[in-house]
């Protein structure tokens, strides 16, 4: 799934995800959809920390993410990606 934006200081802006990515893996899962990013969000539970694998020139880069207390809910992080 191709990211077009990333909100300004969100936890997905923190990671090192940039618009340009082409998010491939939400932890081990792979997704291809925002669908599939946010059923798979959803899956994760409370789990405050996980990995996004992301495509970024041709390359495989595996980032941690952590979504912080701040209103910081998984669907929240999805929102701070604009695909």
């Amino acid at each position: 799934m191709l990211v077009k934006l990333v909100r300004k200081n969100s936890a997905a802006e923190k990671a090192g995800i940039k618009a340009g990515d082409v998010v491939v893996k939400v932890d081990d899962t792979a997704v291809s959809t925002s669908q599939e990013i946010t059923r798979t969000l959803r899956a994760l539970g409370a789990k405050k920390n996980f990995t996004v694998t992301v495509v970024r020139n041709k390359k495989e880069i595996s980032l941690p993410v952590t979504v912080e207390a701040q209103g910081g809910s998984l669907r929240a992080w999805a929102d701070c990606l604009q695909c």
